[in-house]
């Protein structure tokens, strides 16, 4: 059963929760016009953290940019209100923060202990490159995806390649497409 929030959804933000009976999720708007990385307002947070008072079930918190640095230069991008959202979610337990943008499968204990969890890509992957230029290279990789189970000791998550075969056929040149040179 969906719930749309009063003032949590908004056409400024489109963000939402689902009651899915044994789990909740939150869907997370992070989307900032014109910039490569995400954010998440002061009335969404206010939001997730009053309802995530109330709810006592495992929660899955997905957003499409990550909060935290994968360490591949590029990519390495800020995140607007990432301390206060870390914040609001290490202090419940059985939630999970799951993400993209990366289109690498990462997966970060954040210092203040909160599971981050980046899924692969659907389509190319970026090359896994942790030096300051990194992040910016997309590679051909067969396509993946995570999955996100709940257990007697917590979430669990498996990635996973789709199965069909990837025709990699090219060259296709991918660098500078991020953050192309000027």
């Amino acid at each position: 059963m969906s719930s749309f929030c009063p003032g949590y959804f908004s056409e400024q933000n489109l963000s939402f929760s689902v009651d899915l009976g044994d789990y909740f999720l939150f869907l997370l708007d992070t989307l900032q016009p014109g910039i490569h990385w995400g954010a998440v307002p002061d009335a969404v947070l206010d939001k997730l953290e009053t309802e995530l008072e109330k709810v006592n079930k495992p929660t899955l918190v997905f957003s499409h940019h990550t909060p935290v640095k994968p360490g591949m230069g590029y990519m390495d991008e800020p995140f607007g209100n990432a301390e206060r959202l870390l914040d609001i979610l290490k202090r419940h337990k059985n939630v999970r923060m799951c993400t993209g943008h990366l289109h690498r499968p990462v997966t970060t204990l954040t210092k203040t202990g909160t599971v981050v969890v980046t899924a692969p890509s659907v389509s190319l992957q970026m090359l896994l490159d942790l030096t300051p230029k990194g992040g910016d290279e997309f590679v051909f990789e067969t396509p993946g995806y995570a999955m996100h189970t709940f257990l007697e000791d917590g979430w669990v998550t498996h990635f996973g390649q789709l199965p069909f075969q990837s025709d990699f056929s090219g060259p296709w040149p991918f660098v500078n497409t991020i953050n192309p040179d000027e």
